[in-house]
Formats: C-alpha cells, sequence, structure tokens
C-alpha cells in the first residue's frame, strides 16, 4: 500500500511539471493586468503592442423649428471594440467616469453596441487596461470668427492625438486613418443625418 502511494505522488507530480512546461512564459509571468477581478488569473487578457478601433460619428439633426436655432446630435460608436496588438477585442473594459442619462453609467462593462452623447464636450473614458491607463476621448466644435463651423475628435491613451493626425506625423504614438463625411453640410443645414468613421491606433 505504501509503495502503491509512492507511484501516486510521483505521477501526479509528474503530470504538474508537464502541465507547468506547457504554458507559455508571458501566461505564467503576467498575473495581475489591472483589474482586480482578475489578479488570480494565470493568463493577461490581452496582448500589448499597437491597439486599435474603428469609430463611427453619427451626427443627427433633432430640432430646426422655424425662430428657434438648430440643433443636433453628435454620437460616437467604437464598432468593433477595443482591439489589443494581435487584433483581438480586449475584454472587461469599462466606463470610467459618469456622464449624462444617454450614456452608460460609470463602472458597466463595455460593449460594442454602446453609443455615446459627445455633443456635450464632456471627456469620457474608458478603463479596465494594464497599469489602470484609461483610453479618454473628447469632442470639440467650435466658430471660426466668420461664423464657419468645425469639428475634431481627440482621444488619449498615455498621449494625446486627434482625428486628424496621420502615422506619418505620430509623435507619441496615436494616430488615425480618417474618413470624409459622406454628406459635406451639417445637419439641420439640408441635411438631417450625416456620417464619417475612421481607424485609430495607439501604443498599450
Amino acid at each position: 500500500m505504501h509503495v502503491m502511494f509512492k507511484m501516486l505522488m510521483v505521477y501526479f507530480l509528474a503530470a504538474a511539471t508537464a502541465l507547468g512546461a506547457a504554458l507559455p512564459a508571458s501566461d505564467t509571468a503576467i498575473i495581475a493586468d489591472g483589474d482586480p477581478s482578475n489578479a488570480t488569473s494565470l493568463a493577461r487578457r490581452w496582448v500589448g503592442g499597437t491597439c486599435s478601433f474603428h469609430a463611427k460619428i453619427d451626427q443627427t439633426c433633432y430640432q430646426k423649428f422655424l425662430g428657434s436655432k438648430p440643433k443636433h446630435w453628435t454620437d460616437l460608436t467604437f464598432t468593433k471594440g477595443i482591439l489589443d496588438g494581435a487584433g483581438n477585442e480586449i475584454p472587461k473594459l469599462r466606463f470610467s467616469e459618469s456622464w449624462n442619462a444617454k450614456n452608460p453609467v460609470k463602472g458597466t462593462r463595455f460593449a460594442v453596441t454602446d453609443v455615446f452623447d459627445i455633443v456635450t464636450g464632456d471627456r469620457m473614458s474608458i478603463g479596465g487596461f494594464a497599469d489602470k491607463v484609461l483610453l479618454l476621448f473628447k469632442w470639440y466644435e467650435w466658430k471660426d470668427n466668420k461664423g464657419g463651423m468645425h469639428e475634431k475628435m481627440t482621444y488619449e491613451y498615455g498621449c494625446q492625438w486627434d482625428e486628424d493626425v496621420h502615422k506619418s506625423d505620430a509623435k507619441c504614438g496615436g494616430w488615425c486613418d480618417r474618413g470624409a463625411w459622406d454628406k459635406a453640410k451639417w445637419p439641420c443645414d439640408g441635411v438631417d443625418k450625416r456620417t464619417h468613421e475612421m481607424d485609430c491606433y495607439f501604443k498599450c
């Protein structure tokens, strides 16, 4: 009986050693990834390098009554989620700031179906990345001294960039391939809705 017990112990130790050897080194080296709920995970949830996202901005006219100032919504959607350096969606990201009632509640899980009301100009953020760095984003609209309207989407992840920064001009690792508006006119000025999209990249 004692000999049988020793043989079983040797078998289990050998199996455990083989399993440990089969695990990739990166999986065993990285335990915590910035999310306390994953502190005991054996594998990092995402791969670093150059992360990316596809963003879609929609502007919709909702007020153009005679005698009143035209108003429009501006909404942002990350249609494919936030992708890691290997092109896979980073899981378990969460909203890190609380915004108006139209936007998700602070602390809830981020999803590709979420629509952000950005016309207010509030700075918004998504967390859950390594080292507790936030992905920040903010929309600007302004008039020049001739009354011309302008707008710009800005992002920040360790450094700040905007949608008009091209790869060749990227000074801190953030840049975008920005598409044009499908309609040149502003909403309520001859069109009810217009859209433009972009692919953006950042070091992560």
